[in-house]
């Protein structure tokens, strides 16, 4: 089943900084695993996994070695919400 991708403001703000720095590479990536998050948001490229403690409920994709996306999934409704497209794990 095909799931809605919604981004958090925050996610939203990282993006444009994204944009704004001209980290050709990372947008793409980026933009490429907000697809998959469409069809397969628990399996794919990014080193993906299920995070554990503080961040039980999220998942996680690497961007490069700095940043992550981390994002949560609503099998329910089939709705992924990104909160995050630069996280360091120390934010949410």
């Amino acid at each position: 089943m095909i799931h809605k991708v919604f981004l958090a403001d925050e996610a939203n703000k990282q993006l444009l900084t994204y944009k704004k720095s001209g980290a050709k590479k990372d947008i793409l990536k980026i933009y490429e695993f907000l697809e998959e998050l469409r069809i397969h948001p628990t399996t794919g490229t990014g080193k993906v996994e299920q995070l554990k403690s503080n961040y039980k409920g999220y998942w996680s994709r690497r961007v490069n070695k700095q940043y992550r996306i981390l994002h949560t999934i609503d099998e329910e409704r089939f709705i992924v919400e990104v909160a995050s497209v630069r996280s360091h794990y120390g934010e949410k």
